[in-house]
């Protein structure tokens, strides 16, 4: 039984991998018109390719067909493969809710936090980021809808220039431009 499912799961991982190199070239041509129906260039375009729950031997197939950013949620599994794979010039986003436990792996390890929705862990995460590394890049999440349900920063505190992130932390703070996402 072991050695059928070893087989089977080698032949999955052929047939997700296989064509990769084409499926890449094919999402940035794709990203590419779109960035040219809003006058913007396909460089300032960035495709995160969400890695969670993939080994590190596809990450680096992806890695070796031209993808460089890689998006994880679960701060043990992403550690297990930054160490992996920590030869490669990888770009390293942290892209699940943050719990305050988890800050000082991630500020330490991710390049990119897409996740902050509090200014105590936008504050955790400038504390704890070593100062030998470049500023943690960070998407704030913004609560727009105004309901004490939701999550993230209130809208009108950050129109009006309650910038205390900005202000307090090691942080580079990325303005809101145009996220979207592709099934």
């Amino acid at each position: 039984m072991g050695g059928m499912l070893r087989r089977l799961r080698k032949m999955e991982a052929r047939s997700i991998m296989g064509g990769l190199p084409e499926r890449l070239q094919a999402v940035a041509g794709r990203i590419a018109s779109a960035a040219r129906a809003a006058g913007r260039g396909p460089g300032d375009i960035r495709l995160v390719a969400v890695s969670k729950t993939f080994p590190p031997e596809r990450i680096r197939a992806a890695f070796d067909a031209g993808q460089r950013d890689f998006g994880e949620n679960y701060v043990q599994e992403a550690v297990d493969k930054i160490d992996a794979l920590g030869a490669l010039p990888i770009t390293w986003h942290y892209i699940g809710p943050i719990q305050s436990n988890k800050t000082r792996t991630i500020a330490e390890r991710f390049h990119w936090v897409h996740s902050v929705d509090r200014l105590k862990i936008a504050e955790r995460l400038s504390a704890q980021r070593p100062s030998g590394l470049p500023l943690l890049e960070i998407c704030l999440q913004v609560n727009v809808s105004g309901e004490e349900s939701k999550s993230g920063v209130a809208a009108f505190a950050r129109a009006h220039g309650d910038s205390r992130a900005d202000r307090r932390c090691r942080l580079a703070a990325q303005p809101f431009r145009d996220f979207a996402t592709t099934a």
